[in-house]
C-alpha cells in the first residue's frame, strides 16, 4: 500500500459516518439523506478511497452527498432541499476548478453563482393571514420586542 493510499485510508476512517463491521465492506454510512428512512451507503474501497477523501478533504459532508449523486450516480436529487444544494455547491466549486486549475488564479477569477431556487410564496388570505399576525405578535412579545403594556392592549383588542 503506497503512502497517499494510507493517507486516504486514516481520512475515510475519521469520518464520523465510516463504519467497517466483520462480514461487511467498509462503508460510510448515508442513512435519510436522500429521503426519510433511507438505509443507503457509500461502499469504501482501494479503488475509490481517494477521489473519496479529496471531496471529503475539500466540502466536508457536501463532498460524500456529490461523491454518491454525481459520481455514483446512485440518485437524482433528494427530497431535501439542503441536501441539494449541498450537490449544487461542490458541483459548481468543482466546475470552477477545472475552468481555472491554479489556486491562486482561482482567487482572482471573481467567478460566481447562485444555489438553490427561490422558494414559493403563497399568499395567505382572510382567516389564515390574522392568525399569521397572531403569531407574529406572540413572538414579538417572547422575544421582548414589544413592551408588555402594548402586547396587553393588542390580545384585548383582538379578543373583543
Amino acid at each position: 500500500m503506497n503512502e497517499d493510499l494510507e493517507d486516504a485510508w486514516k481520512l475515510v476512517k475519521a469520518i464520523p459516518a465510516f463504519s467497517h463491521e466483520e462480514g461487511w465492506p467498509p462503508m460510510i454510512s448515508m442513512g435519510d439523506v436522500w429521503a426519510w428512512a433511507s438505509a443507503d451507503a457509500i461502499t469504501v474501497t482501494d479503488d475509490n478511497v481517494k477521489q473519496i477523501a479529496k471531496l471529503y478533504s475539500k466540502y466536508g459532508f457536501c463532498g460524500l452527498v456529490y461523491y454518491q449523486c454525481k459520481v455514483l450516480g446512485e440518485w437524482e436529487s433528494s427530497e431535501f432541499v439542503d441536501i441539494n444544494r449541498y450537490i449544487e455547491f461542490v458541483d459548481n466549486e468543482e466546475r470552477i476548478c477545472q475552468e481555472v486549475p491554479d489556486y491562486n488564479a482561482r482567487g482572482y477569477a471573481k467567478r460566481t453563482y447562485i444555489i438553490g431556487k427561490p422558494p414559493e410564496i403563497k399568499q395567505a388570505t382572510g382567516r389564515a393571514l390574522s392568525q399569521i399576525g397572531n403569531i407574529w405578535n406572540l413572538k414579538r412579545r417572547w422575544w421582548g420586542l414589544e413592551p408588555d403594556f402594548l402586547f396587553r392592549k393588542r390580545v384585548i383588542r383582538n379578543i373583543k
